[in-house]
């Protein structure tokens, strides 16, 4: 039968405390280099003198021209300190009053979205795969998508739209005024594609035929 263990010797039960108690100085600030606690003063250094207002806090993001949450990204705004400059497509892009969950319109106009041509960049499919699901054309890009398939041109033509050699890039440029005035025509715009592009997820996910009625 093997032999229990003894129990620690005084010395061995002080080494072990001192050892533990030695271990957590080091870890305090107490304990903590020349450099390390330089840092802690300098980032301490702004808080002094400084109490908690009685009011609500607000978020602030001041290199963009807007404040608040719903600020345009900062690749996209005006930054003259940083020497940048505002897109052509900005206002249209972020100033919309079309609802948020829409404005995948910002990736459409970077042909970013998930066409097929760009899973067939990521070889996700095939090239044989890689065509429209509604017309049956080629290759299935995002201009294809919201302009050039013949389904969604009828869906523009029911509006009295013209989309000849109209381009998502060019999103912004697209006069959409003609059906409904000039109160938001680009609110309008960005619904109507965020519309096709959700009737194409129903058509390749859910397997529904394509139809102007039901759009």
């Amino acid at each position: 039968m093997p032999s229990l263990p003894s129990p620690p010797t005084p010395r061995a039960r002080r080494f072990r405390s001192g050892w533990c108690t030695r271990w957590a100085s080091a870890m305090s600030w107490s304990r903590a280099s020349p450099r390390t606690a330089m840092q802690r003063c300098l980032l301490m250094l702004p808080l002094v003198g400084m109490t908690s207002a009685a009011t609500t806090d607000v978020l602030v993001l001041p290199l963009c021209e807007k404040k608040g949450v719903g600020s345009p990204p900062l690749l996209h705004t005006k930054r003259s300190r940083l020497g940048g400059e505002v897109l052509a497509n900005n206002a249209f892009l972020w100033s919309s009053p079309a609802p948020l969950r829409v404005k995948f319109v910002w990736l459409l106009s970077l042909g970013r979205i998930h066409t097929r041509d760009v899973l067939l960049k990521k070889h996700i499919v095939e090239l044989s795969g890689a065509g429209c699901p509604e017309c049956g054309a080629a290759l299935e890009t995002p201009d294809h998508l919201i302009f050039g398939c013949p389904f969604v041109s009828a869906f523009w033509v029911a509006f009295g739209l013209d989309t000849e050699g109209c381009s998502t890039r060019g999103l912004h440029l697209f006069d959409a005024s003609g059906a409904v005035g000039p109160a938001s025509p680009h609110a309008f715009s960005v619904m109507c594609c965020s519309h096709l592009w959700n009737m194409r997820k129903a058509i390749v996910f859910r397997h529904e035929s394509p139809s102007l009625a039901a759009s």
